[in-house]
């Protein structure tokens, strides 16, 4: 707890007092953050956030006359990075205003839905496409080579431009015949995955700490700091906002203009991606060993304690059942109030991966006992299918059934929906990322061997 006001006047922001209502507001940019004296939530932009959701008693006091704040809450919910360092005992809080203007083409230019628009397809990460690849014969149709390792995982644009992160700090956007259309450089490595909005704006994170917003040319719109770096890969919301899961410990929710909604505070590292139900519920898992389901005010609905860790991303059936693997060797499967429904012990534990969801309502998801496991919707095991590698990659599938994953084994692997082998396609490094369809029939997926690979297709 500190008193507040000579920081934020620091940045050129300005903090008022109201002595009726006992409420500090303080003004950042294009953010506004109220708090009150002796309450547990506060109000970021309208909407309502709990200070610490893990300690209610955590609040605003008044100490020797003077109002006591929480430093780290108020400085990260109006995008000031803060950074302690133990041994000197000494706080650093940093912020950055993003005067990029936009370029053209403007975000109200309408481009239309995405191809693959993000990790996992929709924003229910099924991982089902419409797209059919029943002539997709496992052949190498073009290979681009980045500077570093290519663990994140393609999403394609309506025009069929593909982008991916690479641990050389770069974004690639190609286009459909592999030569490169342009590439844009960060300041940390880039391991997750990206989303694509209408207007054609890819959002991204990596581990420099920001979340960007790039126009479909390759310039920058904004960025906006975080307490962490980007571990759960960014979801757009049909009302546009941005959702992305971040190592603070945090979702994070971002409005399309860089501005922060809200963050809602788990009790653990967030390296889950976070799936959205139709009803706007955001489910998102946390080190906390829980699955966390989230108002879309940033209010907690309810949480579930596994017996592990959860890096596994949640996905979302059209019944509302919410699937997520733990790294206590289970998957899991709950109902939309949060009880469950069944789970199914695996040989090790799951790691990053979401189940896919197939339309026949099989459920299709790796472990690290080098299985990829097909589920019916009971939670009986239809059939596994080993590789010799652990499985970080989460399924995606094409409308004619087939089932697409990478092991560490260094292959990515083209499955019948019956369990049997269609083709595998070698690489020279672990297969991390999971692949992206195009709706040509292209697969597309990275390798850690430095290069992302256009498989098959017309």
């Amino acid at each position: 707890m500190v008193p507040i006001r000579a920081i934020i006047e620091a940045f050129a922001g300005s903090v008022t007092w109201d002595a009726t209502e006992r409420k500090v507001t303080i003004t950042l940019g294009k953010s506004t953050l109220n708090l009150w004296i002796g309450k547990a939530t506060a109000s970021l932009n309208g909407s309502s956030l709990p200070i610490d959701a893990a300690n209610p008693r955590v609040m605003p006091v008044v100490m020797a006359g003077r109002t006591m704040l929480p430093v780290r809450f108020v400085s990260e919910s109006l995008g000031i990075d803060v950074q302690y360092e133990a041994a000197t005992k000494m706080i650093t809080l940093t912020y950055t205003v993003e005067t990029t203007p936009p370029a053209t083409p403007p975000p109200s230019q309408d481009k239309g839905p995405a191809i693959w628009p993000r990790w996992g397809y929709n924003a229910r990460s099924t991982g089902q496409c419409p797209y059919d690849t029943s002539g997709n014969n496992g052949t190498l149709k073009w290979k681009y080579k980045a500077l570093g390792e290519v663990g994140s995982s393609p999403v394609i644009a309506s025009d069929g431009t593909v982008y991916v992160g690479s641990y050389d700090k770069y974004l690639y956007a190609l286009n459909p015949d592999g030569t490169l259309q342009w590439k844009y450089g960060t300041s940390g490595e880039i391991s997750c995955s990206h989303a694509i909005a209408l207007d054609g704006t890819i959002y991204m994170g990596g581990e420099d700490r920001y979340v960007y917003a790039l126009n479909p040319n390759g310039t920058l719109q904004w960025k906006y700091g975080t307490g962490g770096w980007i571990g759960g890969d960014p979801l757009i919301a049909l009302d546009g906002t941005i959702y992305a899961g971040v190592n603070d410990g945090r979702l994070y929710a971002l409005n399309p203009d860089g501005s922060l909604r809200w963050r809602y505070a788990t009790g653990g590292v967030v390296e889950s991606a976070p799936a959205v139900a139709p009803d706007g519920t955001i489910y998102v898992g946390s080190r906390d060993w829980r699955l966390h389901a989230v108002n879309p005010d940033g209010t907690p609905r309810w949480t579930y304690k596994t017996g592990g860790f959860i890096n596994s991303s949640p996905s979302v059936a059209s019944d509302g059942t919410i699937y997520v693997g733990s790294y206590d060797h289970f998957f899991y499967a709950l109902n939309p109030d949060g009880t469950l429904r069944w789970k199914f012990e695996t040989g090790a534990g799951i790691e990053w991966v979401h189940p896919a969801i197939a339309s026949d309502g099989t459920i299709y998801a790796g472990s690290f006992d080098h299985y990829l496991y097909a589920l019916n919707p009971d939670g009986t095991l239809k059939w596994k299918f080993g590789t010799d590698g652990l499985i970080w990659s989460s399924a995606a599938i094409s409308s004619d059934g087939t089932i697409y994953f990478g092991s560490d084994d260094q292959y990515l692997y083209a499955i019948n929906p019956d369990g049997t082998l269609r083709w595998k396609f070698g690489t020279n490094g672990a297969v991390k990322c999971s692949p992206a369809i195009s709706s040509d029939g292209t697969i597309y997926v990275g390798s850690y061997d430095h290069y992302l690979y256009a498989i098959g297709g017309k």
